[in-house]
């Protein structure tokens, strides 16, 4: 958008305070005081980055006399803006610094070269809906002087949308690749759609601005980058998974969990059986650590007794119920019952013994220090994990399921990309996923260190003990899974790369399903933290691969000047005080009569006209020999101070014999501030003789003067603060 605004200065005019004037598309909502500071407020709509503004001075006639060329006139000879050196996309008049420039500094047009002034950099409001730049003071506003306001509004515009939406229609219907079952060939089907797209934005882009079409093939080749790598990691995930799907038998835990064929059949010790002080049937350490977070939970009651163990901790056993007032119970087994919804404990395996049932969702019986649950252990035992609130699925079949809906990109829309669902509960889930993953790791690595070490009976130490011990008998050695990804990882030694074992030695006792845990030293190559760091680069990869599909579906040009302009016209008329205070400047020197017959010096007041402004709060040159040439011619007009009996014997007087001063007319420059000399006639009148009978008669005379100016009034004006005020008379908006 183009603003331009007729405007000239007329008379001041006092400000308590800047005032701010509202530019719209018909112009300046009031009158500009220019000459004072203020501020013009610019009012945007869309994606305006910035608004840059000059004013040009269209015309400076002498004594501001009307006429001159009109804005329409001085757009039309600027011709169009330079472009910044080395940058076809940056015009010169943003890099041009505020204040005075000529011009042909920042436009086209050689046949016309205009004076201007640059206003400084816009500041965007705080709503977002407008631009204020600040007017300044300047001399660069002269009385009389016609200007054009130029106000550039930098305005993203949308690249033409055919050449896009054609492009995204042919790769959305190539996207879907019929026939690639594989992954791979899906992959590489998918990689090939989006290089012709790529190649085809490049060919109907090619005249599109530059940095626009840069960010479209910046954000393209992106996606090109992203699918390779989305497509290799996906690989490695399914691999991984399917790994676990071969270890993990789903028919790990039966359902129900144990036979129940008989009334406990199944059921697992949850203490040691000890015979003379030795052990004849040790617990099963899953029952144990369920015994021990029972107890945690006020479900069970804890008493131990003397003589040591050969473990070095006491005996102890196990009571419900807790409360004292009723008849406690030993138990030492523990069922869990069908899709682990409950728990149930015994004193033996009679099933004589009636004890109250324990109502606790396994959900909500967790590990101390932890947010995970016995029952997210014991699905994990069978090889499942959850992926959302209380909602579990097989590791093993996660990419037929939630990875396949999470993380396949597609487009349900002709002309719009294929985009990842990351606004979707499963893309959530996954998320969640991680997070799972995670703390399970966790939990796992504490139990394993722990199992290698003594504990005491009732403490968090001996929870994880058990889970470790547990553990053990559902990890697989590491060195017995065959061709797994992780088992082995790279290391640098010097300048040489090698590649070594992850593993971990005894991390797993010989038959069981699961995968063992990893011997490198950070810990980060056991086979979950390889899942959950490739799971994490997918989600990475599908939020970044949506960021640029924006930027692709919403592609913007540079942002560019708009060709639109609103022209406003307006003419500021001279006032008594303008024209008193920069055009008419009194003076007081002493001319030099050349035609006397002995030349002499007549000092004379009087004023000096000029052509041009020449206010006296500007001394001469200060505005730049172009600009101060134009006042340095004036016409002058003064009359002597001496009116009968002056000059050599006395023989000159004033006109008519001395009833008036001596005139004088002619023609003044001003080569030094404040100082003029001139040159013109004198009128007076003389006697050619001493007799007193004799009578003046008229003479005339050149003479040759300098002189001191002295604008008293405008000195006292430009003091006060002053404005010269501009004063709209009319509008045209083509």
């Amino acid at each position: 958008m183009v603003t331009m605004a007729t405007l000239a200065v007329a008379a001041p005019a006092h400000a308590d305070e800047i005032p701010t004037i509202i530019v719209g598309e018909l112009g300046p909502d009031r009158e500009l005081p220019l000459g004072s500071n203020f501020y013009l407020k610019v009012p945007t709509k869309g994606e305006v980055d910035a608004v840059v503004g000059a004013f040009v001075r269209a015309a400076n006639l002498p004594f501001g006399a009307r006429g001159g060329v009109t804005c329409a006139d001085v757009a039309k000879q600027l011709g169009e803006l330079r472009p910044a050196a080395n940058d076809t996309d940056t015009m010169k008049i943003e890099k041009q610094p505020a204040g005075r420039f000529v011009t042909n500094e920042v436009w086209t047009g050689a046949s016309h070269e205009y004076q201007a002034y640059m206003l400084g950099a816009s500041e965007k409001q705080e709503d977002g809906k407008g631009f204020e730049l600040l007017v300044p003071e300047t001399p660069f506003f002269r009385p009389g002087a016609h200007y054009c306001l130029v106000l550039y509004k930098k305005e993203r515009k949308a690249v033409d949308p055919a050449a896009l939406t054609s492009a995204l229609s042919t790769l959305s219907e190539q996207w879907a690749c019929p026939g690639k079952d594989k992954p791979a060939e899906l992959s590489k089907c998918q990689e090939d759609a989006l290089g012709a797209f790529s190649r085809a934005v490049d060919h109907r882009y090619n005249r599109i601005d530059g940095e626009a079409i840069e960010e479209v093939k910046g954000a393209i080749g992106k996606l090109v980058s992203i699918a390779a790598n989305v497509g290799g990691i996906k690989s490695k995930v399914r691999g991984l998974l399917n790994g676990w799907g071969v270890e993990v038998p789903s028919t790990l835990y039966a359902e129900p969990l144990v036979p129940s064929n008989t009334a406990f059949g199944g059921m697992m010790l949850a203490v040691d059986i000890k015979k003379d002080g030795k052990v004849i049937e040790p617990a099963n350490p899953l029952a144990s650590m369920t015994f021990a977070l029972l107890q945690k939970n006020n479900e069970l009651r804890l008493e131990t007794s003397g003589g040591e163990r050969p473990a070095g901790t006491r005996a102890y056993e196990y009571y419900r119920p807790v409360d004292s007032g009723a008849e406690a119970k030993r138990v030492r087994y523990v069922q869990f019952k069908r899709d682990f919804k409950s728990i149930e404990v015994a004193e033996d395996l009679t099933g004589k013994t009636h004890l109250p049932p324990i109502k606790l969702d396994l959900g909500t019986l967790t590990l101390p220090g932890s947010s995970l649950s016995l029952l997210d252990l014991l699905e994990l035992g069978r090889g499942r994990v959850a992926i959302s609130s209380g909602k579990y699925a097989p590791i093993a079949k996660l990419h037929e399921s939630l990875l396949g809906r999470a993380l396949e990109a597609r487009s349900l829309e002709r002309g719009k990309l294929p985009e990842f669902p990351v606004g979707s509960d499963d893309f959530r889930n996954l998320g969640a996923l991680t997070a799972h993953i995670d703390e399970l790791r966790h939990v796992m690595e504490i139990g394993l260190k722990a199992s290698e070490a003594s504990t005491s009976v009732g403490t968090d130490h001996f929870v994880y003990a058990q889970l470790g011990r547990w553990l053990k008998t559902l990890l697989q050695s590491c060195e017995k899974i065959q061709d797994a990804e992780w088992k082995t990882h790279t290391i640098t030694e010097g300048n040489e790369v090698k590649r070594v074992s992850s593993c971990r030695e005894k991390a797993g006792d010989g038959a069981a399903p699961w995968p063992g845990f990893l011997n490198d030293e950070h810990g980060e190559h056991d086979p979950l933290n390889v899942l959950n760091s490739n799971l994490r680069t997918l989600i990475n990869n599908a939020e970044l691969w949506n960021a640029n599909v924006k930027i692709v579906q919403s592609a913007k040009q540079k942002p560019g000047f708009e060709s639109k302009a609103t022209w406003v016209s307006a003419r500021v008329a001279l006032t008594k005080d303008t024209w008193i205070g920069h055009y008419v400047t009194p003076v007081i020197g002493g001319a030099v009569l050349m035609n006397a017959k002995d030349p002499f010096l007549v000092q004379y007041a009087g004023v000096q006209i000029f052509f041009w402004p020449n206010p006296a709060d500007e001394p001469m040159w200060t505005n730049g020999a172009r600009e101060d040439f134009l006042r340095f011619f004036s016409i002058e007009a003064g009359l002597g101070l001496a009116t009968e009996s002056f000059g050599p014997a006395g023989r000159y007087h004033g006109i008519a014999g001395g009833s008036l001063p001596p005139l004088f007319l002619g023609l003044g420059l001003q080569p030094l501030p404040y100082t003029s000399v001139s040159m013109g006639m004198a009128v007076l009148s003389a006697k050619q003789t001493t007799l007193p009978q004799e009578s003046p008669a008229a003479f005339a005379s050149l003479y040759l003067s300098a002189s001191l100016q002295g604008n008293i009034p405008d000195l006292i004006a430009a003091a006060l603060g002053k404005a010269r005020q501009s004063t709209t008379t009319g509008f045209v908006a083509k």
